[in-house]
Protein backbone atom coordinates (compact mmCIF):
# COMPACT_ATOMS: atom_id res chain seq x y z
CA UNK A 1 0.00 0.00 0.00
CA UNK A 2 2.85 2.37 0.78
CA UNK A 3 4.15 2.02 -2.78
CA UNK A 4 0.67 2.72 -4.15
CA UNK A 5 0.45 5.87 -2.05
CA UNK A 6 3.88 7.05 -3.22
CA UNK A 7 2.95 6.41 -6.85
CA UNK A 8 -0.54 7.94 -6.72
CA UNK A 9 -0.48 10.60 -3.99
CA UNK A 10 -1.41 13.31 -6.52
CA UNK A 11 -4.43 11.41 -7.88
CA UNK A 12 -7.32 12.21 -5.49
CA UNK A 13 -9.64 9.60 -7.00
CA UNK A 14 -7.04 6.85 -6.70
CA UNK A 15 -6.28 7.93 -3.11
CA UNK A 16 -9.99 7.76 -2.28
CA UNK A 17 -10.03 4.22 -3.67
CA UNK A 18 -6.87 3.17 -1.81
CA UNK A 19 -8.04 4.67 1.48
CA UNK A 20 -11.42 3.02 1.02
CA UNK A 21 -9.50 -0.23 1.47
CA UNK A 22 -7.13 1.12 4.13
CA UNK A 23 -10.10 2.34 6.20
CA UNK A 24 -10.79 -1.27 7.19
CA UNK A 25 -7.26 -1.93 8.47
CA UNK A 26 -6.37 -1.79 12.18
CA UNK A 27 -5.90 1.75 13.53
CA UNK A 28 -2.10 1.65 13.74
CA UNK A 29 -1.76 0.57 10.10
CA UNK A 30 -4.24 3.23 9.01
CA UNK A 31 -2.20 5.83 10.87
CA UNK A 32 0.97 4.71 9.11
CA UNK A 33 -0.68 5.10 5.71
CA UNK A 34 -2.07 8.52 6.61
CA UNK A 35 1.47 9.51 7.61
CA UNK A 36 2.80 8.22 4.30
CA UNK A 37 0.17 10.17 2.40
CA UNK A 38 0.98 13.38 4.29
CA UNK A 39 4.69 13.02 3.50
CA UNK A 40 3.84 13.35 -0.17
CA UNK A 41 0.61 15.36 -0.31
CA UNK A 42 -0.28 18.21 2.04
CA UNK A 43 -3.34 19.38 0.08
CA UNK A 44 -6.21 19.77 2.55
CA UNK A 45 -8.90 19.05 -0.02
CA UNK A 46 -7.25 15.73 -0.89
CA UNK A 47 -6.80 14.85 2.80
CA UNK A 48 -10.41 15.72 3.58
CA UNK A 49 -11.62 13.27 0.91
CA UNK A 50 -9.76 10.29 2.42
CA UNK A 51 -11.66 7.59 4.29
CA UNK A 52 -9.74 7.71 7.56
CA UNK A 53 -11.86 5.11 9.33
CA UNK A 54 -14.40 2.39 8.50
CA UNK A 55 -17.92 3.38 7.47
CA UNK A 56 -19.52 1.18 10.09
CA UNK A 57 -18.69 0.20 13.63
CA UNK A 58 -19.93 -2.84 15.46
CA UNK A 59 -20.31 -3.03 19.21
CA UNK A 60 -22.32 -4.80 21.80
CA UNK A 61 -23.32 -3.19 25.03
CA UNK A 62 -22.05 0.32 25.56
CA UNK A 63 -20.71 2.21 22.55
CA UNK A 64 -18.36 4.26 24.73
CA UNK A 65 -15.28 1.97 24.46
CA UNK A 66 -15.54 1.91 20.66
CA UNK A 67 -16.00 5.67 20.53
CA UNK A 68 -12.96 6.12 22.79
CA UNK A 69 -10.90 3.98 20.41
CA UNK A 70 -11.95 6.34 17.62
CA UNK A 71 -10.81 9.32 19.71
CA UNK A 72 -7.48 7.60 20.39
CA UNK A 73 -7.02 6.94 16.68
CA UNK A 74 -7.80 10.52 15.65
CA UNK A 75 -5.54 11.85 18.38
CA UNK A 76 -2.75 9.74 16.89
CA UNK A 77 -3.51 11.34 13.49
CA UNK A 78 -3.57 14.75 15.17
CA UNK A 79 -0.01 14.21 16.38
CA UNK A 80 1.11 13.92 12.73
CA UNK A 81 -0.18 17.40 11.91
CA UNK A 82 2.45 19.63 13.49
CA UNK A 83 3.49 21.58 10.40
CA UNK A 84 2.22 24.99 9.31
CA UNK A 85 1.05 23.53 5.98
CA UNK A 86 -1.14 21.09 7.92
CA UNK A 87 -3.03 23.61 10.07
CA UNK A 88 -6.32 23.05 8.22
CA UNK A 89 -5.84 19.31 8.55
CA UNK A 90 -5.25 19.72 12.27
CA UNK A 91 -8.40 21.81 12.73
CA UNK A 92 -10.41 19.27 10.75
CA UNK A 93 -9.20 16.39 12.93
CA UNK A 94 -9.82 18.45 16.09
CA UNK A 95 -13.42 18.95 14.95
CA UNK A 96 -13.82 15.19 14.41
CA UNK A 97 -12.41 14.49 17.89
CA UNK A 98 -14.77 17.06 19.42
CA UNK A 99 -17.78 15.48 17.66
CA UNK A 100 -16.81 12.03 18.94
CA UNK A 101 -16.43 13.40 22.48
CA UNK A 102 -19.96 14.82 22.24
CA UNK A 103 -21.17 11.43 21.04
CA UNK A 104 -19.43 9.77 24.02
CA UNK A 105 -21.26 12.10 26.39
CA UNK A 106 -24.62 11.28 24.74
CA UNK A 107 -23.87 7.56 25.01
CA UNK A 108 -22.88 7.87 28.68
CA UNK A 109 -26.19 9.60 29.39
CA UNK A 110 -28.07 6.96 27.40
CA UNK A 111 -26.25 4.19 29.31
CA UNK A 112 -27.04 5.87 32.63
CA UNK A 113 -30.73 6.36 31.84
CA UNK A 114 -31.00 2.83 30.48
CA UNK A 115 -29.86 1.34 33.80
Amino acid sequence: MDALIRQNYNDPDMMMFIFGVIANFPAERRRQFVSSFLEHNKCFEDFQRLALEPNSWGWSGSAVPTLQKRVDYFESIHSLLNEVQLLQHKLHVEMIIQEIHMEIEREKKRDFIGD
